[in-house]
């Protein structure tokens, strides 16, 4: 599996365990606080060469 495919997996993983753990305590009567951030348009303003250099430096790339 290429590693766009192994994150995404993980990523999919994580929220269900989430979900799971929020309804766990809905159940229970407890409150459930939930954060959530949006960093998409941090990425806007990043330099993508750069950015792009600086993945491959640390061995992520768009090859499988």
């Amino acid at each position: 599996m290429a590693a766009s495919g192994r994150y995404f997996v993980q990523g999919l993983l994580k929220l269900i365990l989430a979900i799971d753990d929020w309804a766990k305590t809905i159940d229970h009567g407890s409150q459930t606080d939930v954060a959530i951030f949006d960093f998409s348009k941090a990425f806007d303003s990043v330099p993508h060469k750069r950015l792009l250099a600086k993945l491959e430096y640390y061995g992520i790339s768009g090859n499988g």
